[in-house]
């Protein structure tokens, strides 16, 4: 029987990571749709792709979970400490949330990777 997955998301083309997300699947099944525990298991098994965390981190943003989505990205920057959009998503988050302090102190590290 051959399954056919599809994602919201190209980047989640990968094969393998189809691979690894289906067999996560049928060990702890995910319900249908249910879009961010997709996305928290693909960053699960990709920390090295800063781009999962950063899209997972939107997404929570996107359904009224700020703090989650902060505290996501948050420990994101600790593997990846350099990533544009994870410090721009923390200072928009931040700001949002009336966090101007720590919006700013993002704001700064990121003006620091400006070339």
């Amino acid at each position: 029987m051959q399954m056919q997955v599809q994602f919201a998301f190209p980047m989640l083309q990968d094969k393998m990571l189809l691979v690894r997300i289906e067999a996560a699947r049928i060990l702890a099944p995910i319900p249908v749709g249910d879009l961010p525990a997709e996305l928290a298991l693909a960053a699960e098994l990709e920390p090295g792709d800063a781009s999962f965390v950063y899209v997972y981190a939107v997404g929570l943003n996107s359904l009224g979970e700020s703090q989650q989505a902060i505290r996501t990205l948050q420990d994101a920057l600790v593997l990846h400490p350099r990533n544009r959009e994870i410090l721009t998503a923390l200072v928009s988050f931040l700001r949002d949330s009336g966090d101007a302090e720590a919006a700013g102190r993002y704001a700064e590290e990121l003006r620091a990777l400006q070339p």
